[in-house]
Order: structure tokens, then C-alpha cells, then sequence
């Protein structure tokens, strides 16, 4: 009686007749006798993993070419530091650890997965770059890597500002933006950027442009400095109550709402 844990590939008559058109004088009769009958009725079968393991030992370079396309690379012949595909869904990962079964990227579905154990290296092969390159640049796309935004980067610990649309990325899958790689990487080895939220501020003596009219943030008649209105420079009327703000280096967008909602529009947002 066959082991279950004794099988675990499968072979289809269109793969069987690929390897044993490449087989060599002393091993198509063995193909033969393993499985010729068996493709008589059947139009895949089982191969046991001594008789995988046999062939895999046959196999020359160009064979194992083959075998890695049809049953995927051994996890002797996988490398750290690689990316690899699955054969038949969206798996895409980098292998960190091949006992562990350590990896990171993404999983079966094509949702991103940081490092972790347990995935499985059977049915991989290896990634193209481009098939790399065009997943991490969606799913940097995805996180909200665009322009105008602010991050911190994966190489620092300051603040960047993504300036223009415009991505490098690496033959090892970094990706960094504004022809800054030190500071400027917002992916590397499984790791990536951070997204600051940054409030936008206003300080005392900025203007605004609202449906033609000109008005300026200012202190009038207070002797408290904290204490702000608007003012319309057309007609020099105060267009809204003083509003105390925490510093007129940086009044928030809340403090605004609160300065401009006396007439009910919006000047915050220019």
C-alpha cells in the first residue's frame, strides 16, 4: 500500500511527453515502464517521491529547467535573498529563511504579508524583475506613495517630502524617489516607508484669494498676539471674530474653520 506522504506531484501527458522527449538513452525506457501505461487510461498520475528524487539526481542543466517549470524549484536549489512565483495563483515572495520557510511579500491572493513563517516553497519559480518591479510599484501605489506626500523613510529617521512622481528602484527591489537613495527609500528587504500625516498651517500675515476678494490673517486691536480675525483688504472690514489660536506661526486648519466660519465660507483651502 502507498504511503500518502510518498506522493505528492503530479505529472500531466503533456509534461510527461516534454521530459521524456529530453531524456536521455537510459531513461526513456524508465519513464516508460514508470508511467507509459498509466497515461494509457489516465490523463495524469501520481509520482512518488523516490522516483522524483531519482530523476531530479538524472537531471542535466537543461532538464532541470524543465522540472523546475513543470513541478517548481526544489528548496535545495532556492536562495535567500530571491523572489519567487507560484506556478498557479498570485503568490510572489522573497525567501528569508528555506528550513523555517521564512518569507515575505505577497501571499495567494496578492495581499502583501511582512516576513513570517510557514508559507510553503512548493510549485515556486523564480520571478522575473519585471514581474517584481510592476508588484511593488502597485503596492506602493496602493499605500499612498504619491506625490505630495510626506514619509519616513525606511533608511532615516527624518521626514521626507515626495516632490514628483517619479520612481528608481534597484535590481534588488528597493524602491527610493527624488534622486535621493539614502534618505529617499521608501521599500527595502520586505520593509517599508512610513506616511506622516502633516497638518497643513497658517501663520500671521498670509492672504487669500476668495471669489476675487483679498483677505489677510491679522491681529487688529488686541493686545493679546494669540488673538487673530480676517481681514478683507478690499474694504479694511474685519470679516471675522478674534480667534484665539495656540501659535501664529502655526494656526491650524481647525483655528481657520473657526476664523472663517463667521461668514460661513471656507478661506482655509486656497
Amino acid at each position: 500500500m502507498k504511503k500518502a506522504e510518498d506522493i505528492n506531484k503530479t505529472l500531466s501527458r503533456k509534461d510527461y511527453k516534454r521530459i521524456h522527449s529530453i531524456a536521455c538513452g537510459e531513461w526513456k525506457p524508465k519513464l516508460q515502464d514508470w508511467y507509459g501505461n498509466k497515461f494509457a487510461i489516465n490523463d495524469e498520475v501520481n509520482i512518488k517521491d523516490s522516483e522524483y528524487i531519482l530523476m531530479r539526481k538524472a537531471c542535466t542543466d537543461e532538464q532541470n529547467v524543465l522540472f523546475d517549470e513543470i513541478f517548481g524549484k526544489d528548496k535545495k536549489q532556492l536562495q535567500v535573498g530571491k523572489w519567487y512565483k507560484h506556478k498557479s495563483h498570485k503568490m510572489l515572495i522573497n525567501i528569508a529563511n528555506i528550513e523555517k520557510e521564512k518569507a515575505y511579500g505577497f501571499d495567494t491572493r496578492g495581499r502583501w504579508t511582512n516576513l513570517s513563517d510557514g508559507w510553503g516553497f512548493t510549485d515556486v519559480i523564480e520571478a522575473t524583475e519585471k514581474e517584481v518591479e510592476s508588484a511593488l510599484l502597485k503596492e506602493a501605489e496602493k499605500r499612498g506613495f504619491i506625490e505630495g506626500v510626506t514619509v519616513k523613510s525606511v533608511n532615516s529617521t527624518s521626514h521626507i517630502f515626495i516632490l514628483k512622481d517619479f520612481w528608481h528602484i534597484d535590481s534588488d527591489g528597493a524602491i527610493w524617489f527624488n534622486g535621493r537613495k539614502q534618505n529617499g527609500t521608501i521599500y527595502k528587504n520586505g520593509k517599508w516607508a512610513e506616511i506622516v500625516k502633516v497638518e497643513k498651517t497658517y501663520k500671521r500675515g498670509q492672504r487669500f484669494e476668495v471669489s476675487g476678494e483679498t483677505y489677510i490673517l491679522a491681529r487688529v486691536g488686541d493686545k493679546n498676539h494669540r488673538r487673530l480675525n480676517l481681514v478683507n483688504l478690499s474694504d479694511g472690514n474685519l470679516h471675522s471674530e478674534s480667534v484665539k489660536v495656540s501659535d501664529t506661526k502655526k494656526v491650524t486648519e481647525r483655528e481657520m474653520e473657526l476664523l472663517s466660519n463667521y461668514y460661513k465660507f471656507t478661506l482655509y483651502k486656497e
